[in-house]
């Protein structure tokens, strides 16, 4: 094509012969991501209908809705304004985070990915004990399985976070490179960070032992220090009890409720820092 005169014949044969060759790729990638979701809505509907259940067989019927769409030619959306409203809304809402490009990110299209992201934890959380559950956490072979789900899905609306941050930003800084690099190069590394444990669940569940252990080993601490052991045991047992159930780690309660003392401050910074999935 390089070679070529654009305007020859020679070169708009071969422009149109990779745009066919395009075009049939994008159909078979389609055609497996529907025959991927119809083996999961397969699963679904195997075992007993409950709301878990329901609620995850219709967001998987969007999806595959979704697919059929991205099959039409184009014109064919431009041309039935409701197709293309349909076409906008579930392709914001089931964006997919990892591999949308930064400058299609809008601030209308995030909001709608994260609403569905938060419906969805929130049905987990909510249903721990559904017979479905192994079949739609996102890692059921975890040791931590809904602590790693909410993790994992916290990790999720963070990557969206930072890539509208960046778009906000070339947009902003368009003619100030300098600037506009020093904003945004934080963000990328920290994208790249969320990006490994959006891959590798095995990274979250190392982080929540760390977490955990953090919190174990220094439940005697806090018993043996302070005058308030009834209290304390209390809320140390309550936040332990809250962590195992849903996965919310509530480490930061403990400047509310335990003794004002040098140490706890200090370490409840650190833990602050190193937080990954505080809500």
């Amino acid at each position: 094509m390089k070679k070529l005169d654009p305007k020859s014949k020679e070169a708009k044969r071969l422009k149109m012969q990779i745009g066919l060759r395009k075009y049939y790729i994008r159909q078979i990638n389609l055609d497996a991501q529907k025959e991927s979701l119809d083996m999961r809505i397969a699963q679904l509907q195997s075992v007993p209908s409950t709301d878990l259940n329901k609620f995850f067989l219709h967001s998987l019927d969007e999806q595959r809705e979704l697919i059929q769409l991205r099959k039409l030619p184009r014109y064919r959306l431009i041309q039935n304004p409701k197709l293309m409203q349909r076409f906008n809304v579930l392709r914001a809402r089931y964006m997919d985070v990892n591999k949308v490009p930064i400058n299609l990110v809008t601030t209308k299209s995030v909001l709608a990915r994260k609403k569905q992201l938060a419906a969805e934890i929130a049905m987990i959380q909510s249903n721990t004990d559904d017979p479905s559950i192994s079949l739609v956490i996102p890692n059921p072979n975890s040791d931590y399985r809904i602590m790693n789900a909410t993790a994992y899905y916290k990790n999720l609306e963070d990557i969206l976070d930072a890539k509208l941050q960046i778009h906000k930003n070339n947009q902003a800084y368009q003619n100030d490179l300098a600037r506009r690099n020093e904003l945004n190069r934080p963000l990328f590394a920290d994208l790249k960070k969320k990006y490994e444990f959006a891959q590798n669940s095995e990274l979250i569940d190392t982080e929540l032992e760390h977490q955990l252990t953090y919190i174990n080993n220094n439940q005697k601490k806090y018993q043996k220090n302070s005058k308030h052991q009834g209290i304390i045991n209390n809320n140390l047992s309550r936040l332990l009890g809250q962590i195992n159930q849903d996965g919310r780690k509530r480490v930061l309660a403990l400047r509310k409720h335990l003794n004002d003392e040098d140490d706890i401050e200090r370490e409840d910074r650190e833990l602050e820092r190193e937080e990954i999935y505080e809500r």
